[in-house]
C-alpha cells in the first residue's frame, strides 16, 4: 500500500489492483495474473523485494527439524533487515520476539 501511494504521489506508473497477486501463492497464478504480477514487480524494487520474501518466508513451514527452523528464521531476518522495509522489519521483529512460541507451535504439529 505504501509503495503504491508513493508511486501515485510521484506520478509514476503504478498497477492498481494487482497487488493482490503478491498475495497469492505463485503456483496458483493464471498466466494472466502472471503477467500483471511481473509488471507489477518490474516497476518497482521494494515490492519486488518483498515479494521474495514473502515466497522465501514460505519454506519457514517445510522444515522438520528445530535448530533448521531457528537457522531459517536467522537467515530470513538477515535478509529483511538487508531490505529496510518498514513493514517487513515490524514482521521480522514480532517473529524474533516470538522464535520459542513457533518452534513450539511446529514441535507439537509435529514438525
Amino acid at each position: 500500500r505504501e509503495e503504491t501511494a508513493h508511486a501515485e504521489k510521484e506520478n509514476k506508473p503504478i498497477v492498481k489492483g494487482k497487488r493482490y497477486n503478491i498475495l497469492r501463492n505463485s503456483e496458483n497464478l493464471k498466466p494472466e495474473q502472471r503477467e500483471m504480477l511481473q509488471e507489477l514487480l518490474d516497476l518497482n524494487t521494494n515490492i519486488h523485494n518483498a515479494y521474495i520474501l514473502k515466497e522465501a518466508f514460505r519454506l519457514f513451514w517445510y522444515y522438520r527439524y528445530i535448530k533448521c527452523v531457528a537457522n531459517f528464521l536467522i537467515w530470513w531476518t538477515g535478509l529483511v533487515l538487508e531490505t529496510k522495509l518498514k513493514p517487513l522489519l515490524r514482521f521480522a521483529t514480532g517473529l524474533m520476539g516470538n522464535t520459542r512460541a513457533l518452534l513450539n507451535i511446529l514441535k507439537f504439529t509435529g514438525q
